[in-house]
């Protein structure tokens, strides 16, 4: 299992690295600070899940969400949302919901 966290702020990337290490020990767990290696790492390499801010002005983790989706469509996608977070987690849920049709 490949696991890829994506936050530009570093305290939450290494949170998140963490915890996914945590949670899934024997996972492949990479943290990248911006989407763009993101994506390389993962059109290279794989990602099974997705652990991702996402940046309300630009929805930069959902851009990269929908790049990895048509590398894997079976991507699972989670985010770390804090403002908005109603909203975020009801559109992470939809679109691990679209994924699964």
């Amino acid at each position: 299992m490949i696991i890829v966290c994506v936050d530009n702020t570093p305290i939450m990337l290494q949170n998140l690295k963490e915890n996914a290490e945590k949670a899934y020990p024997q996972a492949d767990v990479q943290a990248f600070r911006t989407v763009e290696p993101a994506l390389e790492y993962a059109e290279t390499v794989g990602c099974d899940i997705l652990l991702c801010e996402i940046n309300p002005p630009r929805l930069e983790g959902l851009f990269l969400a929908e790049k990895i989706k048509n590398i894997n469509p079976t991507l699972t996608l989670s985010s770390n949302a804090v403002p908005c977070a109603r909203y975020y987690n009801i559109t992470i849920l939809l679109w691990n919901r679209w994924s699964m049709d």
